[in-house]
């Protein structure tokens, strides 16, 4: 019975080894990728287009916004070209933020668009809490408005710009998408949406999945305004 016992374990470690060997493969490579893409972009200004155009900062009284463009409708490059910087080390490691370039303004999501939402997430996104833990807290103090034709997930929130330096709201982590090339990423938030081109209306909203909405083209850019 002994020996029967000994060959059924070594049997299911046996099995047990190529599945956990794949995962491990897997998240070696997904590793190996993230690198690739953030030391590829990392320091660079970029024109990040999706399937309804380029991100564009549009100035305002009340404020700049954020819509997508097409470049022959909004051709002023300096309104749609972003750097690429290293988003600070307390948001997590390998996050960039996306400057608007000559400003101090960076890409920042919306918590589903509640203003109360959005500045409490703000303010407490600069204290010591865990990161972790800014959603909860979040959640239980105004409530999170899933409720939408999409299901759970999806906000059509537009993205905002906002002073730094780079906050929780303004952090992000560029990943691959399906194509393998470095150039199509999906950008992911540190609350685990993507980035979304909501084409019907030119805006960026935000989505649980990386499909082609989520899908948007960084292409680096030369321009000294």
């Amino acid at each position: 019975r002994e020996c029967e016992s000994q060959q059924q374990r070594r049997k299911a470690t046996h099995l047990s080894l190529p599945p956990l060997l794949e995962a491990a493969n897997i998240l070696t490579m997904a590793a190996q990728n993230h690198d690739q893409i953030f030391n590829q972009w990392v320091g660079k200004q970029v024109t990040i287009k999706g399937v309804g155009g380029t991100i564009t900062r549009i100035p305002g009284e009340d404020g700049d916004s954020v819509r997508t463009r097409r470049r022959n409708v909004w051709s002023d490059t300096k309104f749609h070209t972003f750097v690429i910087e290293r988003a600070p080390e307390s948001q997590g490691e390998g996050l960039v933020a996306f400057r608007a370039k000559g400003t101090d303004l960076y890409l920042t999501i919306s918590l589903y668009g509640d203003k109360a939402r959005r500045g409490i997430s703000s303010t407490l996104s600069r204290t010591p809490l865990h990161p972790d833990l800014v959603p909860v807290v979040v959640d239980f103090a105004v409530g999170r408005g899933d409720d939408n034709f999409e299901g759970k997930g999806f906000s059509y929130s537009p993205m905002t710009v906002e002073p730094g330096p780079p906050s929780l709201l303004q952090a992000f982590r560029l990943e691959q998408n399906f194509s393998g090339s470095l150039h199509r990423v999906g950008i992911k938030t540190r609350f685990g949406t993507y980035l979304r081109s909501q084409h019907w209306n030119s805006t960026v909203s935000q989505s649980p999945h990386l499909l082609g909405d989520e899908t948007w083209y960084l292409a680096e850019t030369f321009t000294q305004r």
